[in-house]
């Protein structure tokens, strides 16, 4: 186990390196942005679990995903407060809760010594990380679909009674995963119906149990939930926005006939084949005998079944498919946990040695960097220095008035939201005595003075 340690060190080293200085600024991703306003609201009383609240002048009752995801964030702003650092944080905590469930599953099927494989592979598709660093529901999503594959896989090699109670717990978990971004959740059921496949060839009996205990439980809780109105009110927003017209090629079709095939084909599943082709390369001669006993179809099938209602959808993205790389890491580890296991037992104190000096180095890295170069991948920078110029004059906790034509500028409604807990109206007219012009401006009541002023926005005191 301790030859292991310098593997798993390093492994950490890189994910930390990959994300935390990538989260040193105060740009995000539009998506992420809003959810971080949602559940920031949410803590504070603006808004609720079933009538998620943007702003009061924009979206008060916004249903465009399923809540729990901004109402999990909200726990964390509650506890917390309400520093910019917060959402990066949670984000970080998902994507390392994501990680230690991965470890755990692997410690189910394989040696422990190897633990950190999966990890490796998992880091390959640039999503992962990008979808942790701009607070996307996807990254809570995933710990909740891969926990339930947990408990599915426990359930299975359990006996009597705890069969059923084990079950549950995957039900209520894959229910958790539903609410947070929707049907994606749903393909941990799948997982029961695939664990014949697992190499303790558990009987088909316990994975149609498992599977039919993990629908019951969403089935009653969906129809619980429907029948309450403030989950309906919500659920049913839900499913008339977003995910009905999605279905139907009315919201945000993706154009490119090929989208699966990079995000899918050459972001997650070439990448990983690469690195196990140089497993496979360098530690052929440890490969002997049969893979009919691995796990590894049963965690890419599992996979499939995570991606492949996403590859048909009418609406697609890279980090639409978050939910099942994790399975997809499982299961290329699992075809090179031969060579894996005899490059630890093999490793010798120079390799360990080395090892640790680079993880730490990576380490050392992740903190400096940001502090001396700035953010590593900067977003509305422009915009950001103008929020900055501002900031000293800008009032907190109030509506206040912007031009007609920024109504629809979710990007600015974000920003000046999070950072000033302040609700835009566009009404092309002061409101509370202030008001916002953005770069395109728009007609300045007389009334009104420049109170400060940056490269994208002027902030007017009026009379």
């Amino acid at each position: 186990m301790r030859a292991a340690w310098p593997f798993r060190l390093f492994v950490a080293a890189v994910i930390v390196a990959l994300t935390i200085p990538r989260l040193a600024q105060v740009g995000m991703f539009g998506d992420g942005l809003l959810y971080a306003v949602v559940a920031r609201n949410m803590s504070i009383g603006v808004g609720s679990l079933w009538w998620p609240v943007v702003t009061p002048t924009t979206w008060s009752g916004w249903f465009e995903h399923p809540p729990l995801g901004y109402g999990l964030q909200a726990i964390a702003f509650w506890t917390f407060g309400d520093g910019i650092a917060i959402e990066r944080i949670y984000s970080v905590v998902m994507l390392a809760t994501t990680a230690l469930v991965m470890m755990a599953i692997w410690r189910l099927v394989r040696e422990a010594e190897t633990d950190w494989t999966p990890l490796l592979f998992w880091m390959l598709p640039s999503t992962v990380t990008w979808g942790a660093i701009n607070n996307m529901l996807e990254n809570t999503q995933t710990v909740f679909t891969t926990l339930a594959v947990f408990f599915v896989i426990v359930a299975v090699r359990a006996s009597g009674g705890r069969v059923v109670m084990l079950a549950l717990v995957a039900g209520a978990v894959t229910l958790a995963a539903v609410l947070i971004k929707g049907p994606v959740g749903l393909f941990p059921i799948g997982a029961a119906v695939l664990t014949p496949l697992l190499p303790s060839r558990p009987p088909l009996r316990s994975a149609v149990v498992i599977a039919a205990t993990m629908s019951l439980v969403l089935i009653v809780a969906g129809a619980i939930l429907w029948s309450l109105p403030a989950p309906h009110t919500a659920l049913a927003g839900y499913l008339d926005t977003q995910l009905v017209p999605a279905l139907q090629g009315r919201r945000e079709v993706n154009g490119d006939p090929l989208a699966t095939v990079r995000h899918l084909g050459l972001g997650v599943m070439m990448r990983m084949a690469i690195v196990a082709a140089f497993f496979w390369i360098f530690g052929r001669h440890h490969l002997r005998g049969s893979l009919s006993a691995t796990p590894a179809w049963f965690f890419l099938l599992v996979g499939l079944a995570g991606s492949l209602p996403i590859a048909v959808s009418p609406k697609l993205a890279g980090h639409y498919f978050l939910p099942s790389v994790p399975f997809f890491a499982l299961g290329f580890a699992a075809l090179v946990a031969g060579p894996a296991n005899a490059l630890v037992a093999r490793a010798g104190t120079r390799t360990r040695s080395g090892l640790t000096t680079a993880a730490v180095a990576l380490l050392g890295a992740a903190i400096i960097v940001p502090m001396t170069h700035g953010a590593i991948e900067p977003r509305d920078t422009r915009l950001v220095e103008s929020l900055r110029a501002i900031a000293p004059s800008m009032p907190r906790d109030v509506i206040i008035g912007t031009c007609e034509h920024e109504a629809t500028n979710w990007r600015l409604h974000g920003y000046i939201s999070r950072l000033f807990r302040v609700s835009l109206d566009p009404a092309g007219a002061p409101r509370a005595g202030w008001m916002l012009i953005g770069e395109s401006g728009c007609t300045v009541p007389p009334v009104c003075a420049v109170a400060a002023r940056g490269q994208e926005l002027a902030l007017l005191r009026c009379q």
